[in-house]
């Protein structure tokens, strides 16, 4: 399982103003999630979940090197934490980089008890260069920075999880060889030997991170299913639902402007070669 967290440097902020040296997410699945702890002045502490949002939970995520926010958690989901209860009706707008240009209540102003500490799930993976956002080079991303995977006994199992983290229900193709072309940054994993029922790549077996001899020539890409048929009589048919960031959601059809190559298009999507 990988194991890790971000140190984060800030430049000293205005008189009156608190900085941030560090984040991690403690207690979840994976590194990607858990009860969010911050270091000020030395002192690893929690935030308090009062107004606490996705806005909010993006930039956290920000913080410890992660794209996007998937969930946010209230009540000590992750557990409770020590140390002091920092911050209160955090108020992001969701843009920052950074907690400390977010509003809040100010440091330690709080009533807050570590039952209401809050926790985050991130996004900790993207798929690059594919004709959508549902397939691509797999990246993903360590201590805040993107890399890529090795093709050595990659498979479909494997991509099932990856499409799994990236937020879609289960993976059409592997894809080896650099298919999507290469990536920068490091090669982070090699001989990822998944089950396919993970919920994220920490649970696989993998070589461990950075042990690898490959070149981006052999980075790994995937094609995700990110369209479903419900409610039809057969698999094959039923009412149209794409999948953006994680959630279903369907198509107008007015005015009958939904035609037959757009049929082609959603079936071919879904795994199948034509319509009729």
């Amino acid at each position: 399982m990988l194991k890790y967290y971000v140190e984060w440097q800030d430049t000293p902020g205005k008189p009156g103003q608190f900085t941030t040296e560090g984040i991690r997410l403690v207690g979840g699945a994976g590194s990607f999630e858990g009860r969010v702890e911050l270091n000020i002045n030395g002192q690893w502490g929690t935030i308090c979940d009062t107004n606490f949002d996705l806005a909010d939970a993006g930039v956290l995520c920000r913080m410890a090197g992660y794209s996007r926010a998937l969930q946010r958690f209230f009540g000590a989901h992750f557990g409770e934490g020590t140390g002091p209860v920092f911050l209160d009706h955090l108020g992001c707008s969701g843009n920052e980089q950074h907690v400390d240009s977010c509003p809040s209540s100010g440091l330690l102003v709080t009533s807050c008890q570590h039952s209401h500490d809050i926790g985050v799930s991130c996004q900790s993976i993207r798929l690059v260069n594919g004709p959508g956002p549902f397939e691509g080079r797999v990246e993903i991303s360590v201590n805040g920075q993107w890399g890529t995977i090795c093709d050595k006994q990659f498979g479909l199992a494997d991509a099932e999880v990856v499409c799994r983290m990236a937020g879609y229900s289960r993976a059409l193709q592997a894809f080896v060889g650099g298919s999507y072309g290469e990536g920068t940054g490091p090669v982070f994993l090699q001989n990822v030997g998944c089950k396919g029922n993970e919920k994220h790549l920490d649970s696989c077996y993998s070589n461990g991170l950075f042990v690898t001899s490959c070149s981006h020539s052999q980075d790994v890409g995937v094609a995700c299913l990110s369209v479903r048929l419900v409610n039809g009589s057969k698999h094959w048919e039923g009412r149209v639902e794409l999948q953006v960031n994680g959630q279903w959601g369907t198509i107008c059809g007015f005015n009958n402007r939904f035609d037959l190559n757009d049929a082609t298009v959603v079936c071919r999507m879904a795994g199948f070669s034509t319509t009729g």
